[in-house]
């Protein structure tokens, strides 16, 4: 059976030409990809001056494509903007306030702002901005050099009718910086030493929910003399990416690891 979820009509522009990911890449400061497939790619730059951001999305569909901020990585919560264009090429998107899994309720305020739009070679493209702070209470307001979670969803055909919409097919979440991604930051902090710190080869059980938890030993070097961390950052395999929703990163002291497996 299949699984319907009401949307209501928005506006809409004619369709552009298609863009390629490199004359995406020559518009925007930024990009990331955002799914392990490499189906979902996100372009970004923030505008100083005007206190917004400009966003673009490649997606690997001739559906609907959604992206979202969220509290949490989850959808409940979520301030998400949906968009597609229809058989006679005109664009739709919707500003949407994500309440609970279900379909997200069509936000009075339309904050999300369509910029431009492309679909050409199985691949839809959405351009939009959106300012940091909007005064909505169904939108998150997003402060200058926080990290965002944000998620993303698509599905291979469009809105039925453009008021219904078949489930999502495909979805994830990410955090991501929106006012820098720097490419290598060890080339960006001469002088100071890294710390890797990895799980190889573990084994992810046929279950909803798994908590890994392992301990891993500081080398003498660093235990012996005064250090400052500066940083921490997750390193996720795109293989594996889909499979971690968080990492938390403890300091133990006065623990005896002798013998113990994980270490």
């Amino acid at each position: 059976m299949l699984s319907l979820v009401c949307f209501f009509s928005a506006l809409f522009i004619a369709q552009a030409n298609g863009q390629t990911h490199d004359e995406l890449s020559r518009q925007y400061t930024y990009s990331v990809q955002l799914d392990s497939q490499r189906n979902y790619t996100m372009f970004y730059s923030y505008v100083k001056e005007l206190s917004i951001l400009r966003i673009a999305v490649l997606v690997q569909t001739t559906g609907w494509g959604g992206l979202g901020i969220s509290p949490t990585g989850q959808m409940p919560g979520s301030d998400v903007a949906i968009g597609w264009l229809d058989s006679s090429g005109k664009t739709f998107l919707q500003d949407r306030y994500a309440f609970a899994r279900t379909t997200p309720r069509f936000d009075a305020s339309q904050d999300w702002k369509l910029k431009g739009s492309s679909e050409e070679g199985g691949f839809t493209t959405l351009q939009f901005e959106r300012a940091l702070e909007t005064c909505d209470e169904e939108d998150i307001a997003i402060n200058f050099g926080d990290t965002i979670n944000l998620i993303y969803s698509y599905h291979s055909e469009d809105p039925m009718d453009n008021e219904f919409f078949l489930q999502h097919q495909f979805q994830g979440s990410k955090v991501v910086n929106l006012f820098g991604q720097p490419e290598n930051p060890r080339s960006l902090l001469p002088g100071v030493q890294f710390l890797d710190i990895v799980n190889l080869n573990v084994s992810v059980p046929s279950k909803d929910t798994t908590y890994l938890c392992t301990l891993k030993e500081i080398p003498k070097v660093i235990q012996n003399r005064t250090h400052y961390i500066v940083k921490v950052a997750i390193q996720i395999s795109p293989e594996s990416a889909r499979h971690v929703h968080h990492a938390i990163l403890y300091l133990c002291e006065g623990i005896d690891l002798t013998g113990h497996p994980s270490v």
